[in-house]
Parts: structure tokens; sequence; C-alpha cells
């Protein structure tokens, strides 16, 4: 059963507003990368991780293997996502070109008429790249992560370049691109399309919380914690029931995850984070993404902190906690 707990929304406004004051990071809430002396402090019966601790071994959580579950849940077809791999000659020139993209904000010409000559022209199925762009529209990830830090691009790709721009000014990007290269020069680099949806808005997104030993959800996050829920005007009664039918639902496709073929007892083991957006009418969810979970971990903790709420995000406590700001 949902266990409903309002932060009150003035609480989160002035954690914002003293990070704004003292040009230091708040870390009231979404709190991120602890120490393992932090976690082991407060769980020190629990062995923690850091997702890319050891470099060796692929311990986070990639986007190709869940790809056919996450565009079943959105309803999705085979041919609405499309898939580009990136050449080697590609990446070297990309490497390079972030240096200046990354520090400046640009991509200077030498390097922009560079990468347009090396990006490939058609998708894995064989996709005219520039004819697909101009058909539809799109947003870009890697298998790592998104590129919504992207210096240079927002909304939808609006042409080839718009891909490798977002790339190269992308420090997410380039940081998921180094990882897959120092894990496995030989692993293939892919960036994908998936269809831009004008109705798909960060303040429907819940992220929810699934530790190890076995992967059961434990608690339930707003993904955008630094604004009012979506729901904050209904009455309370009406709010305890929306956090029943969230959880319901995230329940159904917990169980799909949990069934799928990439799931695995080493992923159960380490604990995971799944990101969801909800229909406001009904609850009913669609399944976004898998992340990493853990104190140590780049996930956020949204309207949770890693460490104060460690019993509650670890599920040592009673009941699934929902928490949103109101």
């Amino acid at each position: 059963m949902a266990t409903l707990k309002i932060i009150p929304y003035n609480a989160v406004e002035n954690a914002l507003a003293q990070e704004s004051e003292t040009l230091n990071e708040q870390r009231e809430y979404n709190t991120v990368y602890h120490t393992r002396e932090e976690a082991e402090t407060v769980l020190p019966h629990m062995e923690h991780h850091a997702p890319k601790e050891h470099p060796e071994e692929q311990s986070w959580i990639l986007l190709g293997p869940w790809l056919d579950l996450i565009m079943t849940s959105q309803g999705l077809r085979e041919t609405d996502v499309h898939r580009i791999q990136l050449p080697v000659s590609f990446l070297v020139q990309l490497i390079y070109a972030s240096q200046v993209g990354l520090h400046l904000g640009r991509v200077s010409e030498s390097d922009a008429e560079d990468l347009a000559d090396a990006f490939p022209k058609t998708t894995a199925r064989g996709d005219a790249l520039e004819d697909l762009i101009q058909r539809g529209k799109f947003f870009t990830r890697l298998d790592t992560c998104s590129l919504k830090d992207a210096i240079l691009g927002k909304g939808p790709i609006q042409t080839v370049g718009d891909l490798w721009m977002r790339l190269a000014t992308s420090a997410r990007g380039m940081t998921g691109i180094r990882d897959l290269r120092k894990h496995d020069p030989s692993m293939p680099v892919y960036v994908y399309l998936l269809p831009w949806k004008d109705d798909m808005k960060t303040e429907l997104e819940y992220r929810v919380y699934c530790p190890p030993p076995k992967g059961k959800i434990a608690a339930i996050s707003q993904y955008k914690w630094h604004a009012p829920w979506y729901h904050a005007a209904s009455a309370r009664p009406e709010q305890e029931s929306i956090a029943q039918r969230l959880l319901e639902n995230c329940e159904v496709l917990h169980q799909k995850i949990m069934a799928h073929p990439a799931m695995t007892d080493k992923l159960k083991s380490q604990g995971f984070v799944f990101d969801v957006t909800e229909d406001p009418s009904t609850q009913d969810v669609q399944l976004i993404e898998l992340n990493d979970f853990g104190a140590m971990s780049g996930c956020g903790a949204c309207l949770f902190h890693w460490i104060r709420d460690a019993r509650v995000m670890y599920g040592l406590s009673e009941g699934i906690e929902v928490r949103v700001a109101v």
C-alpha cells in the first residue's frame, strides 16, 4: 500500500534559494554521489556499489537491452525507433571536438566539417537519416544516458547536424561514450532516435527505487522535484487515491521488468531505478528508462536524500513511500 508523504514546497524553495545565494549546490534533495563512508555509516550491514567503480565490469544499465520493453510500454512500433552506430573514426573526432565544445559551448568550423563528414548517413536499418529527420520529430539519446544537458540544441532534432552538435556539447553524453570505450574499445556505440512527444512532460514523471538484494519497489518520488506536484491542487483524499493507483500501476510494470530477459541476479543484487510517465487521469504508466541504484551512484534521489532517507529508499521501513511536493 502506498504511503503518501507530502514535502512542503516552500522547503524545496528555501533549499533552492540558499543554493542561489551561496552558489553552493543544495544537498537537501536529489542528492547523488555520496561517499562509501557516508553510505556505510547509515547502512553498515549492506554492500555499497559505485556503478563505475570497476570499469572492467559493465555495471551500469544500458538502454539497448531494455528497448523492446520501453517500446511496448509506450505503444511504439519497431519502425518508430531508429539506431545509428557511430564509427570509430567519428568517435575519435567527436572526443577531440568536444574538448572545445564543452568548454566554449560551440563547435569550431573545421571540427564541424570533420564531424559532418564522419557521421553516418543512414540508420542501422538503412534508412536515410536526412529524410527520416525531415519526416518526423525525434529526440536523441545514447545507451548510457540522454543528452538533456547539451549546450547546443533544445527540442526535437531538426537536422543531422543537430545530432553530432548535441553529442559534442553534452558532458553526460561524452562521459557515457568514454565509459563505454574504456570498458571495451570494441563495443559498438549507438545513438538512438526516439519519437518526440509533445505531451510527454517532466511534471508527469516519477522515479521508482528498487533496492537490493531483491529489487522490490521501496519508494517513489515525483521526478521534477523542484516544482509543485502536478496534482497539488487536488483534495487530500484524491491525492491519496492517485498515489495508490500510481503504485499499483508501477507494480504491474515492475513485474514485467523482473520477468524481462535483460534482468539478471546481479542487477537485482545491486538494485535499480526505473523512471515512468503517468497518464494524469488514470495513473497508467509508461516506462522511460532504467538507472543505477544507490547512494554512491549518480542517480538523483529527487525528493529523497540518499543518506537521510536511507532506510526508506533501501526498503527497510514499513510500506512504500510516495513523495510529492505541495
